[in-house]
């Protein structure tokens, strides 16, 4: 490869760009092989580039030394920008925002102490002043006692945290699961009138049917702004927005329009009946032949069947906990399948820009998600 002397005048008086510049930098590595410059041009680009490096010039040498100043002069470039590169890619993969790949949840107990599930391992158990808390092999977690021991209702809360999943097994046999950035808060024994527990964020529950003198005895779910009275049946709330979302796997459940603390007594209307396979928005009910992608989150997965990219993208904040903001237009963009939630969230986001037009860019916590303009 040759090279143009103009344009060696021009990189000593520092008049090139930088494509032309990298062009003569370049040309260093070649230069031992094949070169039409003389040993004038070349004494002056050597120097040109010592003084880009911070090297002094003492006295004049041979050709063989102007060489060997090229070539060094070019491993200092090359190999700056190697080491660029490679902290380049270091940074980006810093910059792959994972959720945690643990329970990352805790229980708060009486007195509000707290501990971390993370902290205990499978089999192994946590003493507490009236009652055992066990790790059992599936990851949940499960209370030991003797009814006899607590004297009244103690409640405990299980809470997540962005990217955390935790699972319950109730005094009753019931068993619930929470996601993320949720909070289910409940009796370490139910007494012998009522069974309930208060919901905030999502879980899916599959509740045991009791009987109490030979009748039914129903349990109950709260929130702000919903009431769910079950008989034994499964089924997903999800309550992270304003109107609850209630999707109805098996059994038979009835719903109040209105929330209320546990342990109000105050006498409800439950002026909604739901039957397998039927979805409950706001105040709409809708029959749903996939019922089951409501618990996909459940076995680790984002459900994108249907979903706009506004329920996704409030899907994909809460579990990585970032802010994501959608363009207007994309909000109820729909698309369909399902992505495992161990991904980074720039891979979801390569899978999902993959089948839709769409662009995004990262900024610290923050995305922002906008319609490809063509």
């Amino acid at each position: 490869m040759n090279i143009d002397k103009d344009i060696l005048k021009r990189y000593t008086k520092g008049h090139l760009s930088d494509e032309e510049k990298a062009f003569v930098e370049q040309w260093y590595q070649q230069y031992s092989r094949t070169s039409t410059v003389n040993d004038v041009d070349l004494d002056h680009i050597v120097h040109s580039l010592d003084n880009k490096l911070g090297i002094k010039q003492d006295k004049p040498k041979s050709i063989f030394w102007y060489m060997a100043s090229a070539v060094a002069a070019a491993l200092c470039v090359f190999g700056f920008i190697f080491f660029q590169e490679r902290f380049s890619s270091d940074e980006k993969k810093d910059k792959l925002i994972y959720a945690p790949q643990q329970a990352n949840a805790y229980v708060i107990l009486k007195d509000n102490e707290e501990f971390y599930l993370d902290n205990l391992d499978v089999d192994d158990t946590l003493k507490s002043k009236d009652f055992y808390i066990t790790r059992l092999p599936d990851g949940s977690i499960k209370y030991l006692h003797s009814n006899n021991i607590l004297s009244s209702v103690q409640y405990n809360t299980l809470i997540t945290k962005n990217g955390g999943t935790a699972s319950l097994t109730l005094s009753d046999g019931s068993k619930v699961w929470i996601n993320a950035n949720s909070k289910l808060t409940y009796p370490i024994v139910f007494n012998d009138v009522i069974r309930e527990v208060e919901l905030e964020g999502e879980g899916y529950f599959e509740i045991e049917k009791q009987h109490i003198d030979g009748k039914n005895s129903p349990f109950f779910v709260r929130a702000k702004n919903r009431t769910i009275q079950v008989l034994g049946t499964k089924f997903n709330l999800d309550y992270y927005n304003k109107d609850a979302e209630v999707a109805l796997i098996e059994g038979h459940i009835n719903v109040a329009k209105n929330g209320s603390i546990l342990e109000d007594k105050n006498p409800l209307y439950f002026g909604i009946s739901m039957s397998p396979n039927q979805l409950l928005k706001g105040e709409v009910l809708t029959s749903d032949t996939n019922i089951e992608r409501h618990i996909d989150w459940k076995e680790g997965f984002f459900n994108l069947n249907g979903v706009g990219l506004g329920i996704l993208a409030r899907e994909l904040s809460i579990w990585y906990g970032v802010t994501i903001k959608v363009e207007e237009s994309l909000h109820n963009y729909e698309i369909f399948g399902r992505i495992k939630r161990n991904k980074s969230l720039n891979e979801v986001l390569d899978l999902i820009k993959a089948a839709t037009p769409i662009n995004y860019k990262i900024s610290e916590n923050s995305i922002n998600i906008t319609r490809v303009i063509n």
